[in-house]
């Protein structure tokens, strides 16, 4: 995971198991990287503010909230946060068709 090499990027995980986007997350933190598992509950304007400003290293999110939150359009436009990427990861792939087209 290039995360672990590059400490000021931001990799994206894209993942439907919620399970494995906990685990995911817990593991990075305990390596001290700055980690956010996004969920419905937790996704408000302010973490989007935080996003943009760098806050997280590794963002996991579910296909559905990121095709579902119009706040990720905003946030792809921000060349701010856009240049940090160094990985977008879709973790169980191989379900992308059931993620459907626009994905």
């Amino acid at each position: 995971m290039p995360i672990l090499f590059i400490k000021h990027g931001i990799v994206i995980v894209v993942t439907p198991l919620k399970i494995l986007g906990n685990q995911f997350a817990s593991i990075f933190k305990e390596r001290h990287i700055r980690s956010i598992l996004m969920t419905a509950a937790n996704t408000t304007n302010e973490l989007f503010k935080e996003l943009t400003e760098g806050h997280y290293n590794l963002i996991i999110v579910s296909p559905k909230l990121l095709l579902n939150d119009s706040r990720f359009d905003t946030l792809w436009g921000k060349k701010k946060f856009t240049n940090k990427i160094i990985n977008i990861v879709l973790d169980e792939a191989h379900v992308i068709q059931e993620w459907g087209g626009s994905f």
